[in-house]
């Protein structure tokens, strides 16, 4: 995407009873000395502890030394520079813009059919690969059947079944031979 990377590196698990903590932070020190967090998340029997009761440490102990990591650290992220947000911001616009053109559209369509004798109503089409099922079964109100159904843009073919019969949508002029002889509705959703 053409950006710089922009990151922090946080010492976590550190053990200060140990030398080679402290040998270990002096190389991590050397190497990355400008992006390095302040703070750093000390071993903490309590972080464990709060994991395996399947919540977080703020629940678990507010006051162990895991959660006073953990605060100092959030307190340490939320007081950085605006400036150094920018670039983050930047990459969430850019991600936005890739996810409009790559994710398909959704949209609602309503299906409807005037058939106030029927007693059961069913859309049908290469949406839902021509199912008749409860998916599939419109609902009725004062003789008129509709579903609504979220389509990705593309072109259609459906039909209506109405008490067992297949028919197509006389409300809609667009249609097509199928091979089976018969007429398909057709629906372009863009």
């Amino acid at each position: 995407m053409n950006h710089n990377v922009s990151f922090r590196v946080l010492v976590a698990n550190f053990d200060s009873r140990l030398q080679h903590s402290f040998r270990m932070l002096d190389k991590i020190k050397s190497e990355f000395k400008d992006n390095l967090f302040d703070n750093m998340i000390h071993v903490n029997v309590k972080l464990k502890e709060a994991q395996n009761a399947g919540t977080h440490i703020f629940n678990y102990d507010k006051y162990c030394r895991g959660a006073k990591d953990y605060f100092s650290l959030g307190r340490e992220i939320i007081t950085q520079e605006k400036n150094s947000l920018q670039p983050l911001v930047r990459l969430e616009k850019m991600m936005e813009e890739v996810l409009k053109k790559e994710l398909p559209k959704i949209c609602e369509v309503v299906f409807s059919i005037s058939a106030p004798s029927a007693k059961e109503v069913y859309i049908a089409g290469d949406f839902n690969a021509w199912r008749i099922d409860k998916e599939s079964r419109m609902e009725q109100d004062n003789g008129v059947w509709r579903k609504q159904l979220n389509l990705n843009k593309g072109k259609y073919h459906y039909r209506f079944v109405i008490d067992g019969v297949w028919i197509e949508d006389n409300n809609n002029p667009s249609k097509e031979t199928n091979p089976y002889g018969s007429v398909d509705s057709l629906l372009e959703v863009i």
